[in-house]
């Protein structure tokens, strides 16, 4: 609700796996960034009439910032003025 982009957050057992499954996130019309300047993550974007609509950050289980990633989520569901800004 605070932006016009869906993110999503697959958690996987290993995040070697993912690598093997960039063709098909090509195919749907995802651009491959890979790591993306944060270690460890797999990141995939969409766009729709030339504007990003989806951001799709993979995980191993346990990385440390799946958690930042929900704690931000959360904050934003609770403070609309800052989910605004």
């Amino acid at each position: 609700m605070a932006k016009p982009i869906i993110d999503i957050l697959p958690v996987v057992e290993t995040i070697e796996d993912v690598d093997k499954l960039t063709p098909a996130f090509e195919r749907l019309g995802y651009t491959v960034r890979g790591e993306f300047g944060m270690l460890g993550r797999r990141f995939f974007i969409k766009t729709r009439d030339g504007k990003r609509c989806f951001n799709v950050h993979v995980f191993q289980e346990g990385h440390p910032d799946i958690e930042r990633y929900l704690r931000l989520r959360n904050h934003l569901r609770t403070h609309s003025e800052d989910a605004k800004a």
